[in-house]
């Protein structure tokens, strides 16, 4: 019996390896399968241009030359080429986001996870080196044409706005004192700024201002900064009666797919329409496209319902209305 055991151990031991070898054999050719596979698919389908889930264009395949592999540029716009087209990206983030749900994970993407459903965009603070690239040209702008009036109004976010909707102990950006450096430049090149940030603070206590689901205010957040605005330039606010108009109750923002968070959280999408009918021409200048109507509802059947204003963004849009007044207002 003795000797038996040691020979039945060993055989044992034998097919335990086998079994073993055979286990990481599959395995390996699974994974090999796997990669062959999600390769195959990588290379013969073909490039998305844009993402409409993410509402951006997407990285192309980037161009190889000496330059560009030499600097670096190749390596890393590769990179971004290969994650923005790699097979069921949309799917792989939603996974991704759901295991870091479970996890307790509250921020992707620098977006925040907050409360009440709301999706929170963190602050990126620009280097120095770019910030004084922005700038600049509004410094030349201002010295150009001395002439005219020059007015700032701008928006805050949800990040500065929104405080009591951030995750516990979110690590957010310093966005009110950012907007106070800005502030304080801009005065200081001879422009009014327009500071909204009370009036939106008032509005929010009885109206959403903000999208829960896109980095936008909304219509009532942009109609609360108007208002401010019109005291400044001396524009009829409160004398302008609108009515409100619901056109989607299924809205889904940027910051839902950018971060896979709230992936079922929908937003309601107003217009406001003046009371009294008013006639007014929207041209699309480059495009040769005129309208008579702010709002595109077409758009209202493609998944990023934001575009119903103004049909999306165009990098010039003149309106000319039927006022019997002279003054031109340039909104850059």
């Amino acid at each position: 019996m003795t000797q038996r055991r040691p020979v039945q151990r060993n055989r044992e031991d034998i097919q335990a390896r086998k079994k073993r070898e055979l286990y990481y054999r599959a395995l390996f050719f699974c994974i090999a399968l796997i990669i062959v596979v999600f390769d195959i698919i990588f290379f013969i389908a073909p490039d998305k241009e844009a993402s409409e889930t993410e509402n951006r264009t997407l990285q192309q395949f980037p161009k190889l030359n000496f330059t560009t592999l030499t600097n670096g540029k190749f390596e890393s716009s590769f990179d971004s080429y290969v994650a923005d087209q790699f097979p069921g990206r949309d799917g792989w983030v939603r996974l991704k986001t759901s295991v870091d749900i479970l996890s307790g994970k509250t921020e992707s993407h620098n977006i925040f996870l907050g409360k009440d459903g709301y999706l929170i965009q963190n602050l990126m603070v620009p280097s120095e080196e770019d910030y004084q690239k922005k700038m600049e040209p509004i410094q030349s702008l201002v010295e150009a044409h001395s002439d005219l009036s020059f007015y700032a109004l701008v928006a805050p976010s949800a990040l500065s706005m929104l405080k009591n909707k951030l995750p516990a102990n979110a690590p957010a950006g310093d966005e009110e004192g950012f907007f106070e450096k800005v502030k304080t430049d801009l005065t200081a090149k001879g422009i009014t700024f327009i500071d909204v940030r009370d009036a939106l603070k008032k509005a929010g206590k009885t109206e959403q201002i903000y999208y829960r689901t896109d980095h936008h205010w909304t219509t009532a957040g942009a109609y609360a900064a108007y208002q401010k605005m019109a005291e400044q330039l001396d524009l009829p606010g409160e004398s302008t009666e609108y009515s409100h108009l619901l056109i989607s109750d299924s809205f889904k923002g940027t910051l839902t797919a950018s971060s896979g968070f709230r992936s079922n959280e929908t937003d309601p999408i107003y217009v406001y329409l003046p009371k009294t009918p008013q006639e007014y021409s929207v041209s699309y200048v480059y495009e040769g496209k005129v309208t008579a109507s702010f709002y595109e509802t077409e758009n209202l059947k493609v998944r990023d319902h934001y575009t119903v204003f103004f049909n999306g963004n165009y990098p010039q849009i003149r309106i000319l209305t039927d006022s019997d007044s002279k003054k031109k207002l340039l909104v850059i």
